[in-house]
């Protein structure tokens, strides 16, 4: 049927298997790790942040707060995914408010002449969704502001992408944009999948950066081209702190001030607290130290800065 990888272990023989990776009992006992691993998570998702840690003398309580870790990590990706989204759109709307040559139907008649499977989608789950109420009979007659609360994020990125091609792109920056929302599309749905995400801050597996964010994190001057080289082609921390630039970027008006200070003063504050309550477990993971020391000091220099970069 497979090999002993494939089986399906008892708690007992979970716990077996972890002793005879190096992992300790002592901080919490066998009892109380069998009955995390029984209602809190799941075997073959815990083990995998064994991975995190550079010698094989761990406890189970290191791979118990990591986990608790990530959880935090991802509620605040998926968080800022949502304020990012929002805020997006708002300002699609917006310029489309200012915007003289646009009546707000002109651009999506564009847009389907472009993307009919997408207006076919619309009509397949007009009465199938959420947005029942709001989900015309005839997409053909529909507004900007109206097909804006009807499209996933991928969707909206094209009609995004499609005013702004067609109606200019100041500052230039529609490109960043959309890399920056590769990003945050990568990382929401991991979170949302409830992907491992902190185990994977050892891996340098992306080939390219995004240009844009690597230089504004460079100009900072605070890091050494070999760290912010080594972390940002990290694509965890590379997409984070592309969301992280694209919320700054998003945010970058007095109007939003209160809300781009609320958003990243929260992490701060959960960078600061949350994540070292148990700081003395993760002496035996550089990485994880590194990681943490590379964050830590772009959110504190952005908080020291108006949050702006």
């Amino acid at each position: 049927m497979g090999n002993d990888k494939d089986k399906k272990l008892s708690l007992n023989q979970q716990i077996d298997d972890l002793k005879k990776k190096g992992v300790r009992f002592e901080i919490m006992s066998e009892a109380q790790a069998r009955t995390f691993l029984e209602y809190n998570t799941y075997y073959f998702k815990l083990k995998s942040y064994l991975k995190a840690f550079d010698s094989g003398n761990i406890d189970f309580a290191y791979l118990r707060e990591l986990s608790t870790l990530d959880y935090h990590f991802r509620k605040t990706i998926i968080s800022m995914a949502l304020d990012i989204e929002h805020l997006l759109k708002v300002k699609l709307i917006r310029d489309v408010m200012y915007d003289d040559t646009e009546d707000g139907y002109q651009i999506v008649s564009v847009f389907f002449k472009h993307h009919a499977d997408i207006k076919d989608g619309l009509k397949k789950n007009a009465r199938n969704s959420a947005v029942e109420g709001i989900t015309p009979d005839d997409p053909d007659n529909m507004s900007v502001w109206n097909l804006t609360e009807l499209l996933q994020l991928r969707e909206f990125m094209e009609l995004y992408y499609t005013y702004y091609t067609l109606k200019g792109d100041p500052g230039n920056q529609l490109r960043t944009v959309e890399l920056c929302t590769q990003s945050l599309r990568y990382l929401r749905n991991a979170a949302a999948h409830n992907a491992c995400l902190l185990s994977t801050l050892k891996d340098e597996d992306l080939e390219k950066v995004n240009e844009a964010v690597y230089d504004a994190v460079d100009d900072l001057g605070l890091y050494s081209t070999k760290v912010l080289d080594k972390k940002m082609y990290c694509r965890t921390m590379h997409d984070f702190v592309s969301m992280i630039y694209l919320f700054c970027m998003l945010t970058d008006d007095e109007a939003l001030s209160k809300m781009r200070g609320f958003t990243l003063s929260a992490i701060s504050d959960k960078l600061h607290d949350r994540f070292v309550y148990h700081r003395d477990y993760f002496k035996c993971s550089s990485f994880l130290a590194s990681n943490y020391e590379f964050i830590t000091k772009l959110i504190d220099h952005l908080k020291e800065n108006n949050f702006s970069f």
